[in-house]
Formats: structure tokens, sequence, C-alpha cells
């Protein structure tokens, strides 16, 4: 048996697929059935057809057997005695236009690193990542320094809007205006963000260096902590783009939909009704009875729905893409620590040759440390003025929000039920995120002393003191070096949102 011709076979098309020397078969179904499995669930990890060398992309998986089950997929193996049975089964499958089996050479190949990519550049988030090249689009450079000067506009036009309005409209009315400047600001803060070039080099570090891809190989362990990341990734991705659509459609229909309702389309118009925007700005021409100038804003306010849903979720799906894979660096460092060589020919010292074995390994795992410290450190000075902005913004717009869905009316709950859900839901799952992360860290102390340093000489010892100073400062990430991101302000924050709720709810009923 040869390892280097094996294929693997998702275990749900293994019986479907026939290998001889001559030709191979594969029945495929429809068409429909199989495309839509591709591109939601992971390569090649999922129960859609997905066939891999392991030679040229997983090397430690020779173990595994139909029987095998890897993170909920079972796999089955097709023994290639010859290299023609390799290309018949290529041959086969690119006859049948399945062109997702090509092995993953880089992290950006995976699917769900396509898709960050994809919305991350309708905001100019992804930078170039060949910068030998001096070709830069210059358009694009050009971009993300427009969507600052955007951003900018629509916030004074929308404080024009409140402005001019105070006092003619409800509270109820003017709160929708409150929370949507409040929603600019927020993303005025991450088109700066991304702008800078400090935001760019800690993207490219993350597909170059940190991606679990690049660790793969290390040990079984490591192996199995890229596949449990990247499934991870995968679907949170596949959920948060997902909100990026409904957010954006639900935004805008609702008051589409409304206006439908209220026949302010008929012709004659009935008296006293206006047009209904996702987003009311102060603007020069009447868009809230002319029908010229209501089209105009419709259109403008789906541009920015969905600049502002790329950059709330796809740019906090960026950011939790950072934190997983630095959770899963932390499992990796744990591992080694635990799986963390004994003495094997005395049973109280090291013998000199295995000391010198010891030496690289604590070596390697101070390495290790510093290299997640380096990157905590710079993803802190890149995210920390935007997760204050992010914090308190959730402060304001929480209470706000519950006070629009407080009406319990049809119209309020269509419009602000979904937003509301969506916005304390990014909340919760950001902070969840950097909690498992902190959680983790405070088990390094306990196994950095777990390991039998009592058996070492002077030397290694002095390494292991050196790593166990430095694993007893935790990995938390703290905005501005003064605010902890994690679960107890997010529950601060909700519980003040909702005093704050209670209070302005009875201030509006006065």
């Amino acid at each position: 048996m040869r390892h280097d011709n094996r294929l693997i076979v998702d275990s749900a098309d293994y019986s479907r697929l026939q290998l001889t020397q001559e030709s191979v078969t594969v029945d495929i179904l429809d068409t429909f059935l199989w495309i839509l499995p591709i591109l939601l669930l992971p390569e090649p990890h999922s129960p859609c057809l997905r066939i891999v060398t392991i030679s040229s992309h997983y090397p430690s998986l020779d173990f595994v057997s139909q029987s095998t089950s890897v993170l909920g997929g079972v796999y089955g193996i097709v023994d290639c005695d010859t290299i023609h049975d390799q290309l018949a089964l290529y041959k086969s499958l690119i006859n049948h236009h399945l062109k997702y089996f090509r092995p993953v050479e880089k992290p950006q190949e995976f699917q769900y690193m396509k898709w960050v990519q994809y919305h991350l550049k309708y905001i100019d988030g992804w930078p170039k990542m060949d910068m030998n090249k001096k070709n830069v689009s210059k358009i694009r450079f050009h971009k993300r320094h427009l969507l600052v000067v955007e951003q900018t506009i629509t916030f004074l036009s929308q404080m024009f809007y409140i402005v001019k309005n105070y006092g003619k409209l409800s509270f109820f009315e003017i709160g929708h205006s409150y929370i949507t400047a409040l929603m600019t600001i927020v993303i005025f803060s991450r088109s700066v963000v991304t702008a800078l070039g400090r935001y760019r080099k800690i993207a490219r570090y993350f597909v170059s260096s940190l991606h679990l891809y690049h660790y793969k190989d290390i040990s079984e362990y490591a192996l199995q902590t890229h596949l449990l990341v990247h499934r991870l990734s995968h679907y949170y991705t596949v959920y948060l783009i997902s909100l990026v659509v409904t957010g954006m459609l639900l935004f805008n229909i609702t008051p589409l939909y409304n206006n439908i309702s209220s026949g302010v389309f008929n012709s004659p118009r009935p008296e006293n009704m206006t047009f209904q925007h996702a987003v009311y700005l102060g603007l020069p021409f009447d868009y809230t009875t002319d029908i010229k100038g209501y089209f105009v804003v419709c259109i403008l306010n789906w541009h920015l729905s969905h600049i502002a849903a790329s950059y709330f979720c796809t740019f906090d799906l960026f950011l939790s893409l950072l934190i997983l894979h630095l959770w899963g660096h932390l499992r990796i460092i744990l591992n080694n620590l635990k799986t963390f060589p004994k003495p094997y020919t005395n049973n109280s010292m090291y013998t000199e040759e295995e000391n010198q074995v010891v030496l690289l390994k604590l070596q390697e795992c101070i390495r290790y440390h510093n290299f997640i410290i380096s990157f905590t450190v710079m993803m802190s000075n890149v995210y920390d003025v935007v997760i204050i902005v992010y914090y308190l913004f959730h402060q304001v717009t929480g209470c706000l929000l519950l006070l629009q869905c407080s009406t319990l009316e049809w119209e309020s709950l269509s419009r602000y039920g979904p937003l509301t859900l969506i916005i304390f839901q990014q909340l919760i799952q950001v902070s969840m995120i950097f909690e498992i992360l902190g959680f983790l860290s405070d088990k390094l102390p306990n196994a950095v002393y777990s390991i039998p340093w009592e058996a070492m000489n002077v030397t290694n010892r002095k390494l292991v003191q050196v790593l166990l100073q430095k694993s007893q400062k935790p990995i938390q990430f703290k905005a501005m070096n003064m605010m902890s991101v994690g679960v107890q302000t997010m529950a601060s924050i909700i519980k003040t949102s909702i005093s704050y709720f209670i209070m302005l709810r009875t201030i509006a009923r006065d």
C-alpha cells in the first residue's frame, strides 16, 4: 500500500465511488443537490464530496480509515496503486466539472477565507498580500480613504437632520435617527482603522504566519487543532455573512413594505402620508414626499446599509478569526507542555543527552509563547480604540433599541427587532470569543509548573523559571490598557442598558 497515492473520500460518497485500473466512475447526483453543500460546508472535512491527496495536503493523516471519525466527519480511503489510478480519478472529477478538489496550498484558498476576502474587499479591508509587486491598485488605495470621507459626510448629514427636526418629531420617531447616527460613528472608527497601515500589516501577518494551516504538520495534535479551528471558522463565517445579508435586507425592505402598505405609491396619494426610509439624511431636496427624491435616497440607503453591515459583521468576523487562531495556538502550546518528555533512563534526573533535548524543547516553548504574546500586543494596538467605541455604542444603543421595541407594534418590531437581536448577539459573541482566550491562558502557569523541572539541570531550570514568569501574565485583551474585554464587561453593559431603557421609557411616557 503506497501512502503517497492514497486519496481521502468522504464516507457519504465512498459507496458511490468505484475505482478500477482503467477508469473511475463517480455517481453524481443532480447539480443542485451537491453544489449547495460544497459551498456551505468546510473543505475538506465536510460530508460533501471532497477528495484530496494525503501527501499534498495533510501528510499526517496516514492513520485515517473508513471507520475513523475526524471532528464529526467520517472518511474512507481509496487506494491508488499506480499514478494512473490517481490521474484517472482526477480526470473523472474534472469531466464532471468539479473544480473543488484541488489541494489547498495556502490559507487564502479555504472557502471561508475567500468569503472573508470578498466582503472585506468591498470596504477595502483586505490588504494586498504580495508586497513585492509595485503595481498596487491606486483605486483601492483611494477607496478606503473615500469611505472615511463618505462616513464623515453621512454623519454630518444625519446630525443636520436631527437638529432640523428636533422638537417636530416624537421621541420614537427621532430615536431612529439617533440609532443610525451612533452606528455611523462605529462605522467611521472602523473605516479609519482599515485605512491604517498597522491594520493591513496585522492582516498580512495573520495569513502568512498566524493561520494554523502553517502549523498543521508540527504534530498530530496540531493537525487536529487546525481541523477544529478550520471547522469553527467556516461555520462562524457562514453565520456572520448571513447576518450581513439579513440585516441589510430587513433594514431596507421593512420601510419599503410599510410604504407599499400605507399606499404612498398610489395615485392620488393619501393626505399627510410621507415616504419611510432606512436612513434619514439632511439633504437639499425633498425625499419624503417627492417620488424622484425618494428613489435617489432609497438607492443611497441600500449602499449605506451594505457598508454598515460589512463594517459591523465582516469586521467583527475578521477579528473573531484572529482570536480563534490564537486560541488554537494556545491549545497547541498547552499540549506541548502536558506531553513534555520525562526522564527515560533515570527516574529522578535527566541525562546529559536528555537535557540537551529538554533545552531545545524549552526554547521552542518560549519562542512559541513569545509569538503568541507579540501578536496579542500587535492586535491590541490596532483594535483598542475600536473596541472602546464599540462598547460605548452598545451602552447607548442597547437602551434605545429596547425603547423602540417597547411599543410592541408590528412596525417597530419588524424594523427594530432583528436589528436589536443582531446588535446584542454581536456584543455577546465578540465578548465570549475574547473570554475563551483568557480562560485558556489561565491554564498556562499550571501547565508550565507541571513539567518535570526538578529532574533538569540548572540551565534548564532557569529557562523553566523564565517561562513560568512569562506565563503568569494572562493573555487578556485590554482596550487602551484600561478596559478588559470579556464576559464581565458584556454583562455590565447589558445590565446598564436595561436600566437606562427603563428610565427612558418612563420619561417617554410622561
